[in-house]
């Protein structure tokens, strides 16, 4: 559960800036410019050590994509070139330069959404997203880049995806600060235990990071040494939702767009990760002292509250 090192973190976001400063020099001689931002884990600070990948979006700066029925709609100049053309054409440059430019990685471009690049002088795996800015409604009013959504080129159809990563974070570490940390301690649980299973538990770190998201504040709540009462309280949280069907399948991403568990595989992939959770505590329970397990071997609530009250140096 325990956060990576500030100088791991660090690693990280220093090769997104290599990547973005090579894109730079080569695509804005194409008169191609960007931002860049990240997305996922990094800065929610919730990645693991040797498992989380760097989610990197390249976003198409001059134009965008943008919801007509905002107040500022108007004020949009229209765009007399092909958007999504753009989009496509960001995508394959980004891929030459890469490869060109790092020629010791391996650069991966089979990805629906993104190109993987990794090893060579790269300390880090990067995921670098090609997308375009959507302005919304909310972006318009409050001018708030968490309100600012993103559309990702997924060129097996090929389309667009539209998602607001920016107002994940925000509600991300909005939960952190309300569970004092406890909630992202939860997530890099879980995604720990996804790892290491030997059952196939097919949830992206963005859908565990929702599914807690919802979780009880005081199931959660982190209090300093007594770390086994986030994982009692993520125990307790995934077998309320395994034995919930209808309420585990209405759970919606923090960013409102669409359902966490949004076919039956994902469902079961859920049960099997509580499943392992429960595996967990009862490992660790069973390691406290008689005298503090006495009792409640058989009793789950007496088990999830003894684990919640025992101090962890």
């Amino acid at each position: 559960m325990a956060e990576v090192t500030p100088r791991y973190t660090e690693i990280s976001v220093e090769e997104c800036v290599r990547i973005a400063n090579q894109l730079t020099k080569n695509l804005e001689g194409e008169s191609i410019y960007c931002d860049y931002r990240l997305q996922g884990s990094v800065p929610t600070n919730t990645h693991i050590r040797g498992i989380s990948d760097v989610d990197f979006l390249v976003i198409i700066k001059n134009q965008c994509y943008y919801d007509k029925d905002g107040p500022k709609a108007n004020q949009y100049f229209p765009y007399d070139g092909n958007l999504f053309g753009d989009l496509v054409n960001l995508r394959s440059r980004s891929e030459t330069v890469l490869s060109k430019q790092f020629p010791a990685a391996d650069v991966d471009v089979s990805g629906k959404k993104s190109i993987k690049i990794s090893g060579g002088s790269l300390r880090r795996e990067v995921d670098v997203v090609p997308s375009v800015w959507f302005n919304s409604k909310e972006y318009q009013i409050n001018n708030l880049e968490s309100y600012r959504g993103i559309d990702i080129l997924d060129r097996s159809v090929p389309t667009t995806i539209r998602n607001y990563p920016f107002l994940h974070i925000l509600k991300i570490n909005d939960k952190g600060a309300q569970t004092f940390e406890g909630v992202k301690m939860g997530i890099r649980l879980l995604k720990n235990i996804r790892s290491d299973s030997d059952q196939s538990i097919e949830l992206s770190s963005y859908e565990l990071a929702g599914l807690l998201w919802h979780c009880p504040d005081d199931w959660i709540k982190f209090y300093q040494g007594f770390d086994l009462s986030v994982l009692a309280g993520v125990d307790q949280y995934l077998n309320a939702l395994a034995s919930n069907h209808e309420l585990a399948t209405s759970l919606i991403t923090p960013d409102g767009t669409r359902k966490i568990l949004d076919r039956h595989e994902k469902y079961m992939a859920m049960v099997r990760l509580s499943q392992e959770v429960s595996a967990l505590a009862n490992e660790v329970f069973s390691e406290l002292p008689n005298s503090v397990r006495a009792g409640a071997d058989y009793d789950v609530a007496r088990k999830r509250q003894i684990l919640s009250e025992n101090y962890v140096a």
